[in-house]
């Protein structure tokens, strides 16, 4: 007996039928299939397909169309016939009476049945737009997506979903969404070879710049009792005190940490980073996005047609057995793998095309290790002892420490190995900075001797002492590789021919001594502790303006060719505006004593105080955007790299913040007794920082330097 199935009661069973009903239900079907047709398609088409039904057969090739039937062998002949009928009834429904049909038919199936339907449904609901849009719409929708991890579990949904995300726009994208500034022949080479579809850019939009702070002398410590008996500086004994009064507070804090320099124990990594950390260092040379056990960053900066690349990691020096190493997170950074395409013509040179995909992993790692803790960190040999360390510059090549033990002490910037000492002053050395011409690395330094000195760094010859000054020289700064300022407790400034070595120009005009210099291009700026600021014109020495209003000294102060802001012991801060010849046009209130630390960027002012707090001044409106504790006592020294606020403290910590936000990132290194020195740069950091050494039995404290290196690729 030929049986169809009805749809007569709308309303679904309130349980799903059960096998032992199920003959009773078909029987019922059956006697109830003249009612089926008129109720879905009217009397006529019923009629008709009623008719067609009784007479039509299901073909070959309409069992063909029924998977289901076809792989059943426990289906009749009458059940297979039954299941024809209904497919073809049910291609002739309009879309409200396919829905009709459909409802009642769920209504009929127990959760195995509608787990089953789902099974069946759900792929066909899926499209992979990757594959069926153009190319070009799928990279515009991709380029929304600023999280590398996320890119990164696309690229393993398929060998499609992989080959897009290769593609260099994406990651040129993203360089500029997380602030990655590619290298300026980025640019040069995309004009020249546009081989991978990438728009030509403006070179300026590729400018490897990290941030434009305007550095300034943040060294709070005083220089009494260091000085000559016979400088005959009658205003020093003042100035002393006023020192003092800012110098004690380095002091303070004895916490008497055991702390041996050289077994340093890294900050942790926050641990909810550590396993994403890994997935990403964790890098494969075959191309398997479909593998589950690789992490989707491995299969995403790897590719089968890789090519090696070696990795300049630094080490140290099997000469020099005393510098220790400590990874703080596992080892990272393997050889570096560049996934272009080779050719047999262009596998000689493929390898210096640039890439965004791997200038935005590096960046990225390099990054994680800022925040995250996985940095190595390379712990100088030194004798420096318990001298106190007044001044520090440091760059790729070197870093360099002056000390009031009279000495210089000089570093290799990779590896953290001791190269030399540089001896000749003959007092403590309280300002330094080196800078690079053509082949030469030229040093100046001055100190409690009065006297500037001009050195070869790189071989450590002295090619000039300059003499002129009265009193110490307590801050100092080079404009090129022929002109450097000296600023004295004299109340001068000497603008100096260091190539010739000899006396430019005498700046006469502040009454007590100058305590901090910045410099911008033909200008410099002085700060003094008569409470005035002066501008200067290097190459006339003349004196252009005078900033007054601060009601105590002045230890720091800032320019950028536009805007002088000071820092004083009155507790406030002054911008100055230089077009308006040095008018005051804001005094910015918050801190309690000394503000001894600026950095200035465009648009933002970070100052520390020695009440031990941070403020972000937002320098279009002159409010304070963040209010940071970040010390028990006072802020020793502060860094800015473009994304992070470095700050040590004379309570022996040094603490990372973000530099949009304020807030804390860790803890940077171990702490200590006091922090002397910081110097940061995108990715390089150096901490010079008081300790106690566990093998000193006497329990003496000592001067630690730490290189921090978070770029292992270099």
């Amino acid at each position: 007996m030929d049986c169809y199935l009805t749809i007569d009661d709308l309303s679904p069973p309130a349980t799903p039928p059960s096998s032992s009903t199920s003959t009773s239900s078909t029987t019922t079907t059956c006697s109830r299939r003249g009612r089926l047709l008129p109720a879905i398609l009217g009397n006529n088409e019923a009629q008709s397909s009623s008719s067609s039904s009784s007479t039509k057969v299901p073909t070959s090739s309409t069992l063909r169309d029924l998977p289901l039937a076809t792989t059943d062998k426990n289906m009749t002949h009458s059940q297979l016939d039954l299941l024809g009928n209904v497919k073809t009834v049910f291609r002739h429904l309009n879309t409200n009476q396919k829905q009709q049909f459909l409802t009642e038919l769920i209504g009929c199936c127990d959760n195995t049945l509608l787990a089953f339907i789902n099974t069946l449904v759900a792929p066909k609901l899926k499209l992979d737009f990757l594959r069926l849009l153009p190319t070009e719409i799928s990279l515009h929708i991709l380029s929304y997506i600023d999280d590398p991890y996320t890119l990164a579990q696309a690229s393993q949904v398929s060998s499609v979903w992989h080959s897009v995300l290769m593609d260099e726009t994406i990651w040129k994208e993203l360089c500029y969404q997380h602030q990655y500034h590619p290298p300026l022949s980025f640019g040069e080479y995309n004009n020249e070879h546009n081989e991978n579809g990438n728009e030509n850019d403006d070179n300026n939009d590729h400018a490897y710049s990290f941030d434009g702070t305007a550095s300034v002398n943040d060294e709070d410590n005083d220089e009494d009792n260091d000085e000559d008996n016979d400088d005959g500086d009658d205003g020093d004994d003042d100035d002393d005190d006023e020192d003092d009064d800012d110098s004690h507070d380095h002091n303070r804090n004895d916490n008497g940490n055991d702390n041996d320099h050289e077994k340093i124990d890294p900050c942790q990594p926050l641990q909810k980073h550590e396993l994403q950390l890994q997935k990403l260092m964790n890098l494969s040379t075959k191309q398997q996005p479909h593998k589950k056990n690789k992490s989707p960053l491995s299969s995403l900066f790897s590719s089968s047609s890789s090519i090696n690349s070696t990795t300049a990691i630094a080490s140290s020096n099997s000469s020099s057995s005393a510098t220790s190493t400590t990874t703080m997170a596992a080892p990272i950074l393997p050889v570096l793998k560049s996934t272009l395409p080779t050719t047999n013509s262009s596998s000689t040179i493929i390898s210096s095309i640039p890439s965004y995909k791997h200038f935005f992993r590096r960046q990225y790692q390099i990054d994680m290790a800022w925040n995250n803790g996985g940095n190595r960190i390379t712990a100088c040999p030194n004798d420096i002892g318990n001298a106190l360390v007044t001044s520090l510059q440091m760059d790729e090549e070197f870093i360099v420490v002056g000390c009031d033990n009279n000495r210089i002490e000089v570093f290799d910037g990779t590896s953290g190995n001791y190269l030399r000492t540089l001896r000749g002053h003959h007092g403590g050395v309280w300002a330094l900075q080196f800078i690079k011409s053509d082949s030469h690395c030229i040093l100046v330094s001055g100190g409690c001797d009065r006297d500037a000195r001009v050195w070869n760094l790189r071989t450590g010859q002295l090619y000039h002492t300059l003499q002129g000054h009265s009193s110490t020289i307590r801050c100092l700064k080079i404009r090129d590789s022929k002109t450097a300022i000296s600023g004295s407790r004299d109340s001068t400034l000497r603008i100096w021919d260091i190539e010739h070595g000899r006396l430019k120009h005498l700046c006469l005009g502040h009454h007590s001594s100058v305590r901090c210099l910045d410099i911008r291009g033909n200008h410099v700026v002085s700060g003094s502790y008569d409470y005035t600021a002066r501008l200067w014109d290097i190459d006339t020495g003349e004196c252009l303006f005078v900033c007054r209003g601060h009601q105590s000294q002045i230890y720091a102060v800032a320019f950028d060719d536009t805007r002088i802001v000071t820092g004083s012991l009155d507790s406030t801060i002054k911008v100055w505006s230089v077009a308006d010849g040095g008018k005051c046009v804001a005094t910015l209130h918050g801190h309690t004593t000394l503000v001894g630390h600026l950095q200035l960027l465009p648009d933002l002012l970070i100052s520390g105080g020695s009440d031990g707090c941070l403020r972000f001044w937002d320098l279009a409106t002159y409010e304070c955007k963040h209010r940071i504790s970040a010390h028990d006592n006072s802020v020793t020294c502060l860094q800015v790299d473009g994304k992070h606020v470095l700050s040590g403290g004379s309570d022996g910590s040094v603490k990372l913040f973000d530099l949009n936000t304020g807030q804390l990132v860790r803890s940077f290194t171990q702490p200590g007794r006091t922090v002397w020195k910081l110097e940061c740069h995108a990715t390089k950091a150096v901490v010079v920082i008081q300790r106690r050494l566990h093998r000193d039995r006497d329990g003496a404290f000592h001067t630690a330097i730490e290189l921090h290196d978070f770029d292992h690729q270099q």
